[in-house]
């Protein structure tokens, strides 16, 4: 394949099986390639570099490295909300305990603290309904385009 063709539009509609990122460093963290994405890291590669669908890198490696959690692609997905949307349960599951703060620790048991903002389907600021929320996208299933 000499050229790859990619459609610029906010509904893109991927009908490719697979998809590994735009970059090396997207490359290197969908193929488990550890010692190629350390090595990019360590020449400043950035995890949070948006492709033309304005996806970035969500794994837990690049959050490790320093990848934000909190960027949204161009369909105001946040990683957790994407996770929710294509219902990957243990991605979700991942993300959520990432973005979780320990409140207290008593042997197994333990209390978390969660932000709300892009998980509850109320609106923080405006109380309407957020329907680019986790819980939302995972009720309602509503359908977008990658």
């Amino acid at each position: 394949l000499e050229h790859e063709y990619v459609e610029l539009s906010l509904k893109t509609n991927y009908g490719g099986r697979m998809y590994f990122g735009e970059y090396p460093l997207s490359f290197a963290a969908c193929t488990n390639q550890l010692d190629c994405y350390r090595l990019l890291r360590a020449k400043r590669a950035d995890p949070n570099q948006k492709d033309t669908n304005g996806n970035t890198e969500m794994l837990k490696l690049a959050y490790n490295t320093g990848a934000k959690l909190q960027i949204m692609n161009n369909q105001n997905l946040t990683p957790l909300t994407l996770a929710a949307h294509l219902a990957k349960k243990e991605m979700f599951d991942q993300i959520l305990k990432l973005e979780s703060d320990v409140v207290w620790m008593y042997g197994d048991a333990s209390s978390h603290a969660y932000p709300l903002a892009k998980i509850d389907t109320i609106n923080q600021e405006t109380g309407d309904l957020n329907e680019d929320s986790a819980l939302s996208l995972i009720v309602y299933g509503v359908i977008l385009f990658f």
